[in-house]
């Protein structure tokens, strides 16, 4: 569900990897990503505080519900002037981005954190029709390390992006 754009693959995180391809790891059943999802929220890992920065309600509430079940600490905002506040104020360990907020757009605001706060996991979201819009926007982001998802996100999805900031 990562969106390529063409670019080379960037190194996946151990923890993402598959022992004999090098490639990114997928949860293959709805019982090894129960007993993932299990294993996440009983280890001792330290609780990551996610920055969610999405408009649409629905889409915020939706994903914010998830990592919260997998006892993750999030703080919700609607647009990229209001996260700039919890960015100065403190500092989350993972910032999951929409590309299209109002005003600022996600892009703008993921670039933006990537200057000023690199140890900030940043994951833009987006749907497909988006992305091909600003496709060379999102492959810089990308080429500096940004992670693309596709919207609407799935459990699955949101393990994986713990499992790369625990990895970070």
């Amino acid at each position: 569900r990562k969106i390529s754009l063409g670019l080379a693959p960037l190194a996946a995180s151990p923890a993402r990897q598959t022992p004999d391809s090098g490639h990114p790891a997928r949860i293959k059943s709805t019982r090894d990503l129960g007993s993932e999802i299990e294993a996440l929220v009983k280890s001792n890992a330290p609780r990551k505080r996610i920055l969610l920065v999405e408009d649409q309600v629905e889409q915020s509430t939706a994903m914010a519900d998830g990592l919260r079940r997998l006892a993750q600490r999030v703080d919700v905002v609607q647009s990229a002037e209001a996260a700039m506040a919890i960015l100065t104020a403190s500092q989350p360990d993972i910032a999951v981005i929409d590309v299209g907020l109002p005003g600022m757009n996600g892009a703008e605001l993921a670039n933006l954190i990537l200057d000023k706060w690199p140890q900030i996991h940043v994951v833009n979201i987006t749907d497909w029709t988006r992305a091909v819009e600003i496709e060379d926007a999102l492959e810089k982001l990308r080429a500096r390390g940004a992670e693309i998802l596709t919207k609407p996100l799935q459990p699955d999805d949101m393990l994986l992006i713990l499992m790369d900031g625990l990895a970070a």
